[in-house]
């Protein structure tokens, strides 16, 4: 079994297969946004509010759902505490779902160990980019 990568800032995903992919991999606190249930919820904003204190990575799917929950977490979070992660759009279907999203393209829980590595490259040891948000570029 591979060491698992030590990364200090708070990580927030959509689901649990989405946590579950980067818990797999990583040694960090990951909160999921329960999808749109994040929407309705004091108690997960609240939790998210006081885990972003240092600042926080969000990374959620590149469908228009993530837009949508990406978009609500910037709307209460600090901008300069947020970390804005995006996973590759890959065209496919989750092997847990018997069919492929409605936009056709793979979640964080989809895109594999490689994909997953490249994304959060920056936030792995001290090369942690402070005071820059993470582009799809990078």
């Amino acid at each position: 079994m591979q060491e698992k990568i030590k990364i200090s800032l708070p990580i927030i995903v959509e689901g649990r297969y989405d946590k579950a992919a980067i818990s797999s991999i990583f040694d960090a606190v990951v909160i999921t946004t329960d999808g749109f249930a994040v929407f309705n919820s004091k108690e997960k904003r609240a939790v998210i509010e006081r885990l972003s204190r240092e600042g926080i990575i969000v990374f959620t799917d590149s469908d228009s759902g993530g837009r949508q929950i990406r978009t609500y977490l910037s709307g209460f979070l600090p901008k300069d505490r947020i970390f804005h992660v995006y996973v590759p759009r890959i065209k496919g279907k989750e092997s847990r779902k018997p069919h492929p999203s409605k936009e056709g393209v793979l979640g964080v829980e989809g895109v594999g160990r490689e994909a997953l590595l490249g994304a959060l490259s920056p936030f792995i040891g001290e090369a942690t980019a402070r005071g820059r948000e993470i582009t799809p570029l990078d």
